[in-house]
């Protein structure tokens, strides 16, 4: 057709020559494209993994005066500790406290890192407290919250909580029962492999939908979701009778990512209570394999400790991701839940919602 058009023949061949130049210029300009494309998210991807830098939506930061501040002094200086236990204890339970001061507690003096420390209800109502004071004042590891005696379980992790934020710079803040045996050793050499943010660990209780939480029994979260639960209005914030369901108000009132934020223990030992577990009572190495242990009663604190093996340690975390692992999405709706566990979460600083409040309903040993 160039020939009968009367064109140069240099000229035909070259038109096609140009244009297939172009489609090649263009292949390799798409394909440059989509190489940078992958090359970042790559590189933000091992950037965000190897520093634990947050690729969502940023935590919010800025704390509110609470309902507790006017219980810490005046205080500009923080102490610094990788991580802070924190075990909730009924005043009156002096047997546990010193069956843990007798194993477990003094693997947390061995370690300048590890800030272990009890905390217990107020003093007000105690007819004797002769002996609550001589504990106090002889061991120097006892935190005395303004909360009274009854099932305020989650007043008593946001105290815990504040307390915590205010006294420490930290890494994580563990929560625990006074019946658990926490394997420290174990915990210290874990704490090397686990996220330092956006990290909320512990036993999954995954029963239907809006009936997805980790238990308040050993329960570990980082200090990024700490305060993020600490930057709510104190006028608006809600609280639950239990510590668990407290924080998973929590976490669906800030729209918090549960999915995200949870991590499953396979090394806690939860149910039933360790102490009428028989394998328990033969097994060697104990916390070779578990981090804690929970329902941990009378003798069985020594008997449990004394097995519980030497400080060698595999790297594996036994923490898994909730995808997989339960079929329900972690959604929380305290209308869903029955008996005991039943409650509507009502404002936290609203002494008139928490006069009916009773005794604990609720023991395992």
């Amino acid at each position: 057709m160039c020939a009968k058009a009367g064109k140069d023949v240099k000229l035909c061949v070259a038109i096609p020559f140009i244009t297939n130049l172009k489609a090649v210029l263009w292949i390799s300009f798409i394909a440059k494209s989509i190489a940078i494309i992958l090359f970042m998210i790559y590189g933000v991807t091992y950037l965000g993994f190897i520093t634990n830098v947050p690729l969502v939506r940023p935590m919010p930061q800025t704390i509110h005066k609470s309902m507790y501040s006017d219980y810490f002094p005046m205080q500009t200086v923080k102490k610094n500790a990788s991580i802070v236990v924190i075990v909730l204890s009924a005043t009156e339970k002096y047997e546990r406290r010193n069956a843990i001061r007798e194993t477990w507690w003094k693997d947390c003096h061995r370690h300048e890192q590890i800030v272990c420390k009890f905390m217990i209800d107020t003093l007000r109502h105690v007819q004797d407290s002769s002996r609550i004071l001589q504990e106090i004042n002889s061991t120097n590891d006892i935190i005395i919250s303004p909360i009274k005696k009854g099932m305020l379980f989650g007043h008593r992790i946001l105290f815990a909580m504040e307390w915590t934020l205010h006294h420490y710079n930290f890494e994580y803040l563990i929560r625990s029962d006074d019946d658990v045996l926490l394997c420290i050793e174990h915990i210290l050499h874990r704490h090397r492999f686990t996220p330092r943010t956006r990290f909320m660990a512990g036993v999954l209780h995954c029963a239907e939908e809006g009936v997805v939480y980790l238990d308040e029994g050993v329960v570990t979260f980082s200090q990024d979701i700490v305060q993020a639960f600490l930057t709510q209005n104190p006028q608006s914030m809600y609280c639950h009778t239990y510590g668990d369901q407290t924080y998973s108000t929590w976490i669906k009132d800030l729209k918090l990512n549960a999915e995200e934020l949870y991590f499953i223990e396979r090394q806690i030992h939860h149910h039933p209570p360790a102490s009428r577990v028989d394998n328990f009572r033969n097994r060697t190495r104990i916390c070779n394999s578990y981090i804690a242990l929970h329902g941990v009663y009378g003798n069985d604190m020594k008997k449990f400790w004394n097995r519980r093996g030497p400080n060698v340690f595999s790297n594996s975390t036994g923490l898994v991701k909730l995808k997989g692992v339960c079929p329900f999405k972690p959604t929380y709706n305290w209308k869903q839940f029955l008996g005991i566990y039943r409650f509507e979460p009502k404002l936290c600083n609203d002494p008139s919602a928490w006069e009916g409040v009773g005794e604990v309903k609720f023991s395992r040993e």
